[in-house]
């Protein structure tokens, strides 16, 4: 079963003028997507404009801000904040995923996307699986032979020393943009529907107390006048689907 929504992977060398430091740009993007659950899929490109920083790499403050934008509530960690890997594992596995910063030539060779780059580089890490953490790294776009392409899982020491050595020579913590989880909870007995609609295919129906991870809203049908349905991810579907808004609560 695939526990967590999987966004569509997004490469930095798409042609654009400032493609070869879109990393931070195509790592939030693919967050957006991840925390809406597809309702927002802004490319790299859109996600850039919305920095307002249109000159090299981007910071950790540029990334937020794009973020907010778009409406994904983030918290934003730097060296100062002394966030360490157990607790960035932690809020991984809990489904709060991240657009990370890393040091290359602390990643083996068989991962990198660019054999020859050893500077730091933004990722998305993505769900923490039985066999290492889920990583999007869009230079790993298959662009040639020996280039990994699309998401990949890293073993958890190598994501685990990727992030740490861009610490290095700072005694402080790991950089970071982690998205809020965000969930609804059932009041009563509740059907999760492949559209927004009352006669639409239902992919499964929960009870009271059951919880959910939602993206956001979306306009469907009516019911009693009522026409918000949350767009929710069904780990036992491995679907995402639509619940109406009067069976659920924020939580």
């Amino acid at each position: 079963m695939q526990r967590f929504y999987l966004p569509r992977f997004e490469k930095q060398l798409t042609g654009s003028p400032l493609a070869s430091t879109n990393c931070g740009a195509a790592s939030g993007a693919m967050l957006v997507d991840q925390a809406t659950l597809g309702l927002k899929d802004p490319s790299p490109e859109m996600f850039r404009r919305q920095t307002g920083d249109m000159e090299g790499g981007l910071l950790i403050g540029g990334i937020t801000t794009a973020m907010e934008y778009f409406g994904v509530p983030v918290t934003s960690y730097d060296w100062e904040d002394q966030l360490d890997w157990p607790a960035l594992l932690s809020m991984l596995k809990a489904g709060r995923f991240a657009a990370v910063s890393g040091d290359y030539d602390a990643l083996p060779l068989k991962y990198r996307g660019d054999k020859d780059f050893e500077g730091r580089h933004s990722v998305m890490y993505q769900a923490v699986t039985a066999k290492g953490v889920r990583v999007g790294d869009p230079l790993n776009d298959g662009r040639y032979a020996g280039i990994p392409k699309g998401w990949q899982i890293w073993p958890t020491e190598v994501a685990r020393d990727y992030v740490l050595r861009f610490t290095q020579p700072l005694t402080g913590g790991i950089y970071a943009v982690v998205m809020q989880k965000r969930q609804v909870e059932v009041r009563t007995i509740a059907n999760v529907r492949i559209h927004p609609a009352r006669d639409a295919f239902i992919l499964t129906t929960l009870r009271e107390g059951k919880r959910l991870t939602y993206g956001g809203t979306e306009q469907g049908q009516a019911v009693a006048g009522n026409r918000t349905w949350f767009k929710v991810w069904v780990p036992s579907a491995e679907k995402v689907g639509y619940v109406h808004s009067s069976v659920v609560k924020r939580v």
